[in-house]
């Protein structure tokens, strides 16, 4: 891709580039993880690619489906949004996707980054390059700080050539796929690229009362690359996407009661029965078929999104410069029904969430010493506004303020400069260092209310207009850097050693307020403070017997500070709030491996492991000590395997993939939400006819129909504890033309 590399040329077509055969080995893969064109092998750092073709192979549906080979990488739909997801690496995650809480693991598309993680399930993977996913605290190479990591997504460039392609897909669930891309040169010096994509599917079960369906999704996308090439000194892209998501989310259903809890209270309230029997009659409704539940309260949600951006590519004569220039909005809107029954324990009636942001990176890159320094030097700037207004129903029965309105205005304003080199010491022996600085503002206005009282002044609704608490700013500032050395063994063996500190930005609680007075309210937005990890690494990455077996390894050791929670905090004459605080530290300990092999042309071979200990120390609310609360979205073990023979034929080829997953016991919220041990199964079998460009196949996911909650809900401040059931066994038919 052109703008990958150091001198910018017309972008080539890369799909074929992947875990492939290199004569008889292995194929090189070339990233830019260190924002410079390099041998995946070449690099010191943990990090894994997909390419187009990959995604291609094992029939990725969705942007989740991102994680099946990725070691301590994990995505977990979000418990109010079937379009949004929790992103985790390595212990660091994001436990909400609110528009005051920042991401753990950064996404950038095309080098812009994505400031949320609402919308992206509904991510458009369609006429991809390659998805490279860094592991660890990221900042003096890539435009925000992140303490997990970065999931950097490529779209093919325009080339100067004609080629496209479609794809038609059909599968159980009454599910409808099709995409298109087509690459035009209008020109000498300009070409442009389309890709669009569209999908339904019907719906995984129904609703035992309203016959409504849950898992329905209908999903759209599309792109459009403009690239000018004037001379071999200048590329100029520009870039448009555009995307909606309606879907709703699989049922929810109950797990557990606490006797005489508030959610016991509110059910036996509304029953008239007593609290024994309405516990028993909540919990009933855990049974019932697959993928059926109950609910009171219609849970669907609309997004749409969309942005432009602008990348310059600028050789200066030994000094490369980068522009990116972005400008991107979401607007949301949903409805969701949390507990797992008919009765109004834990709803939203509505959300509707609108966000904007504009950002600006410059990068200025060149080497120095005949070539053994490369340096990176630049800054970044972003502008987001955006605000969040929701209406929540929570034990209604027994409760005489409902619904609780929560209402933020915010504005968050980052910018950083950075700067990162690499050092050939000697031959085979390199260091690498950078650092960054980096400066965040909040800002907010807040017009939380109830029923009867402005919760954010602490007086009843008539004495005032809307309700507006303009909550003090805060700012932040820090400075993260990375460190390390690395030993090229010989051709094709790497060690290295290295060190990094990730950041990741304070903010201000959204859903703060009182009803007792206005004093007490200004309690309860006491900021969050910046969290930050230090992590340590060593690595191996070696090729061995001519390139027909890879072996990766990382091994880190993570000291985590500061870490942000939502908890929920006592104030005297207020009660308990649900509030995000710097709650506790802790430590995190791993090891990653990828292994690769083609003992045969025919045959690829793929195994990934991960062993991630996570722990809390220093972890006390309301004089609890809760150190023995387990990291979300952090198995101990995970492993996947996968296994690829391509027959050749006269007219093309038969390839034939099995892939299999497993982690052990995940927790997923709080201290009694979990994910049992899980392994699934997948497979495709494709017909590549290479003459016409015509490729069928045929593929299955889930494939030993395993039933299990994907994810669950511990909601102990109301005593219930409620879990969404996973994906059932899907199967279906591809038809793919390329030209």
């Amino acid at each position: 891709m052109r703008e990958l590399q150091a001198s910018p040329v017309w972008a080539q077509d890369s799909s074929a580039q992947g875990e492939g055969l290199q004569g008889e080995g292995l194929q090189d893969i070339v990233v830019t993880a260190r924002k410079k064109s390099e041998r995946l092998q070449d690099v010191p750092v943990a990090v894994s690619v997909a390419t187009g073709q990959d995604l291609i192979n094992r029939s990725v549906q969705s942007f989740r489906d991102l994680q099946a080979q990725t070691p301590s990488l994990k995505m977990v739909q979000a418990s109010n949004s079937p379009s949004s997801l929790f992103l985790a690496i390595r212990g660091q995650t994001n436990a909400d996707i609110r528009l005051n809480a920042d991401l753990a693991v950064g996404v950038y598309v095309d080098g812009v980054y994505s400031p949320r993680a609402i919308g992206i399930e509904g991510s458009d993977l369609n006429d991809i390059d390659r998805v490279e996913i860094l592991k660890g605290p990221q900042g003096t190479l890539f435009g925000r700080n992140t303490t997990g990591g970065a999931i950097t997504i490529y779209t093919k460039a325009p080339v100067d050539h004609w080629e496209g392609g479609a794809r038609l897909g059909i599968a159980n669930f009454g599910v409808i796929k099709g995409s298109a891309y087509l690459n035009a040169p209008l020109g000498d010096t300009l070409a442009a690229r389309i890709a669009v994509s569209t999908s339904q599917r019907d719906g995984y079960g129904n609703d035992r009362v309203s016959g409504e369906s849950y898992g329905n999704r209908d999903v759209s996308n599309g792109r459009l690359a403009l690239a000018w090439r004037p001379n071999d000194a200048l590329t100029v892209t520009l870039r448009g996407n555009y995307g909606r998501a309606i879907s709703s989310a699989q049922a929810w259903k109950p797990v557990s009661m606490i006797a005489g809890s508030t959610a016991n209270r509110a059910v036996a309230a509304e029953t008239g029965l007593s609290q024994t029997a309405a516990r028993d009659l909540y919990l009933s409704y855990s049974g019932g078929g697959r993928n059926t539940g109950v609910r009171d309260n219609p849970f669907g949600e609309r997004v749409t999104y969309g942005g432009v951006s602008g990348t310059i590519d600028w050789d200066l004569g030994g000094v490369t410069l980068k522009s990116i220039t972005a400008w991107q909005k979401f607007h949301r809107f949903t409805k969701s029904d949390l507990d797992g029954s008919p009765f109004a324990l834990f709803q939203y009636t509505g959300i509707v969430t609108e966000d904007r942001q504009f950002s600006q990176e410059f990068q200025l890159s060149g080497s120095l010493l005949d070539g053994r320094v490369s340096w990176i030097t630049g800054g970044y700037y972003s502008d987001e506004k955006g605000f969040e207004d929701g209406s929540q129903i929570t034990a209604r029965a027994i409760s005489a303020t409902w619904p609780s309105i929560t209402y933020g205005a915010t504005r968050n304003r980052t910018w950083g400069v950075f700067a990162q080199g690499d050092w050939e010491i000697i031959d085979s022996l390199s260091f690498t260092g950078g650092v960054r600085y980096t400066e965040d503002k909040r800002e907010q206005t807040s017009r939380n209310r109830t029923r009867t009282t402005c919760t954010a002044l602490g007086v009843p609704l008539a004495s005032v207009g809307n309700c507006e608490y303009v909550v003090p700013s805060v700012n932040y500032d820090a400075i993260s850097y990375t460190a390390g050395l690395d030993y090229k063994v010989r051709q094709g063996l790497l060690l290295y050693v290295k060190t990094s500190r990730g950041y990741r930005s304070g903010g201000l609680p959204l859903t703060g307020g009182s009803t007792v007075s206005p004093a007490a309210a200004a309690l309860t937005y006491t900021p969050f403070r910046p969290e930050s990890v230090t992590d340590y690494e060593a690595g191996l990455k070696a090729d061995w017997f001519g390139q027909r077996l890879r072996t990766n390894i990382a091994l880190f050791h993570s000291n985590y500070k500061d870490v942000q929670r939502s908890v929920s905090q006592f104030f005297p004459g207020i009660g308990n709030l649900a509030l995000t605080q710097n709650a506790a530290n802790g430590k995190i300990d791993g090891v990653e491996t990828e292994i690769t092999a083609v003992p045969v042309r025919e045959l690829e071979l793929r195994a990934t492991g991960a062993w991630t200990k996570a722990r809390f120390k220093d972890y006390v609310v309301n004089g609890v000590d809760l150190s023995s609360t387990p990291f979300v979205f952090t198995p101990k073990w995970s492993y996947s395997l996968s296994s690829a023979y391509t027959a050749p034929l006269d007219f093309g080829s038969l390839r034939a993939q099995i892939d299999y997953t497993w982690d052990s016991r995940m927790a997923t919220s709080g201290r009694n939400g979990f994910r049992r041990s899980l392994g699934l199964l997948s497979a495709r079998l494709a017909l590549n006819v290479e003459e016409a460009g015509l490729n069928v196949a045929v593929f299955g996911r889930n494939l030993t129909n395993e039933r299990y909650n994907a994810y669950a809900i511990d909601q102990s401040s109301l005593g219930i504890v409620v879990a969404m059931e996973g994906e059932p066994r899907t199967y279906g038919l591809e038809l793919s033309k390329s030209f």
